[in-house]
Order: structure tokens, then sequence, then C-alpha cells
């Protein structure tokens, strides 16, 4: 039914971004401890999930890196504005039974 599916894409969101927050890499003062690493998270990383095809689901995660999400220090001539991207973007696509 449309309300399972919808419940299943919430789960997969959530378990997507637990695991984020579950990572040393959150940045700011919410990054020091577990719920503000969730809450970080929750409010800058993008998950979508579109309704799934007849037989796979493909998710897809965006995480500001460069901007708000950079864990990377200021060093001249070497500034993460040079090489690292304003946005991660990750795809993945999975087989449904």
């Amino acid at each position: 039914t449309p309300d399972e599916v919808n419940a299943a894409i919430d789960n997969v969101k959530n378990a997507v971004r637990d695991s984020l927050a579950r990572s040393l890499v959150v940045p700011g003062p919410g990054g020091r401890t577990p719920q503000g690493r969730r809450e970080w998270v929750a409010t800058h990383v993008t998950v979508d999930i579109p309704p799934p095809a007849a037989s796979t689901v493909t998710i897809t995660v965006r995480y500001p890196y460069r901007t708000v999400g950079n864990p990377f220090p200021d060093v001249p001539l070497l500034s993460a504005s040079t090489w690292i991207p304003d946005i991660l973007e990750s795809h993945a696509t999975a087989a449904l039974p």
C-alpha cells in the first residue's frame, strides 16, 4: 500500500541520517554530541528516495561539504575551496525482492 511504501521510505531515510550522524566528520558545535550530530544531519543533509520502480529503489544523499560541512581548517594555498566540492552527492540503487 502507499502508506507502507511511505513508512518504509521514512525508515530508510532515518537509517541513512543515523549512519551519517555516527560519523566523526559532522561539523560545527553540534558535532560534539550524538544528538547534535543527528540534528545537524537532519537539517543540512538531503536524503531523496523517489517512489521505487518495479524492481529497484535508488537513494540519493547530498551532503553540503565545502561551506557548512567543511571539516578541514583553512590553510593558505591549500584552501578547501580549490579541491573540495560544494556538495558531496552519492547514489545507491538496490534491487527489490
